[in-house]
């Protein structure tokens, strides 16, 4: 049944000179389709994709994990998030860790978090990888493209989806982004984009070892940027990462990062912080 608070339902209307009790009895039909509101499903789960920040209320038992997660934020501002398919990563970072955080979950870091989902995505063609599109870099570079203004036309968007891709392959790029892109995201009125926390959500983090993905270099970048991350955070740049607990063999033995040094601390990191 539909509350007054809940996502699509409407208030009875009533005229200028009608009091609160005067008020018709029954509430208007809707001027907008049933397609164009959302809703909080009536069932508990919501199919095959995973829980969405706005359904948290439907979230259950993960009060612990939750927690823990945002300690881990706290203390490191990374944490990986590594279970079986199927068991519900994706649920717990999106409609646990995303609400809690915007509800003052890390003291003295506000509720304004700006969540940025991305995949890394699987085959990448070489002439992909040549032409750079479609490559992990460039996907999150639009994902992130996706949370500005408009610069006032399309050849000026795409212009600044190029120059957002480039300053993510160079060193301490999540720090880049954050600096560099904050006065022009798109803040409802009111927050100071000044005050906004970033949370880069890198879901499927084991695509980067797959087949088609492991060898580009924009993979290795991408992984390259996480331990500059991991070891310079930037204030207000936190990284969450999912992954399937079956691909870390792949993570042991993947040729990602490309500099000898850095896979040892990559695997330091990875099995200290998850």
């Amino acid at each position: 049944m539909s509350g007054a608070g809940e996502p699509g339902a409407q208030m009875p209307s009533q005229t200028p000179d009608q009091t609160p009790d005067q008020a018709p009895t029954q509430a208007p039909q809707p001027t907008s389709s049933a397609s164009s509101l959302t809703r909080i499903p009536r069932a508990p789960f919501p199919g095959l994709r995973p829980f969405l920040p706005y359904e948290e209320i439907l979230l259950f038992g993960r009060e612990r994990q939750v927690r823990e997660v945002i300690a881990k934020l706290q203390e490191t501002q990374f944490v990986a998030v590594i279970g079986g398919s199927g068991s519900g990563k994706s649920s717990l970072v999106l409609a646990g860790v995303v609400p809690e955080l915007r509800s003052f979950g890390i003291p003295g870091a506000g509720d304004f978090w700006v969540p940025m989902i991305c995949t890394p995505g699987t085959n990448a063609t070489l002439a992909d990888e040549e032409k750079r599109l479609n490559t992990p870099i460039t996907r999150l570079a639009r994902k992130f493209a996706a949370l500005l203004r408009s610069r006032g036309s399309q050849a000026q968007d795409d212009a600044r989806l190029e120059e957002i891709a480039a300053r993510l392959r160079e060193e301490l790029g999540f720090a880049h982004l954050v600096d560099l892109y904050t006065a022009e995201l798109a803040a409802p009125p009111g927050p100071d984009p000044a005050d906004a926390r970033f949370l880069f959500v890198i879901d499927q983090f084991e695509e980067l070892f797959h087949p088609t993905t492991r060898h580009g270099k924009d993979a290795n970048l991408l992984v390259e940027r996480v331990i500059d991350h991991f070891f310079s955070p930037h204030p207000r740049c936190y990284i969450v990462l999912t992954m399937r607990s079956e691909h870390l063999i792949a993570l042991a033995f993947s040729s990602c990062p490309t500099r000898s040094t850095s896979r040892r601390t990559w695997c330091a990191v990875w099995t200290t912080t998850n």
